[in-house]
């Protein structure tokens, strides 16, 4: 690889990246578990509100777990060096 490459390698957010893929991948994974399960019951419109409501929040909270855990994991490499 060139030095170049190397370099904008080492300017990614590498924590904000797997922030974004687990949200995306927890997204898709529960939206098909949801709707496997909606389509085979016949669930109302107004309870598939409600579901996607608490898909919404546990994205959310997968963004602020990831975030304390990258300050956990900065502060002990900091501590560590």
């Amino acid at each position: 690889m060139s030095e170049q490459t190397l370099d904008m390698l080492g300017r990614i957010d590498w924590m904000q990246v797997l922030i974004d893929v687990g949200i995306v991948v927890g997204t898709v994974v529960v939206a098909f578990v949801i709707a496997g399960a909606l389509v085979t019951a016949g669930v109302p419109a107004a309870i598939v509100a409600g579901l996607m409501v608490l898909v919404r929040l546990a994205q959310l909270s997968w963004a602020w777990l990831a975030s304390i855990l990258g300050a956990g994991a900065v502060a002990g490499a900091l501590s560590a060096g």
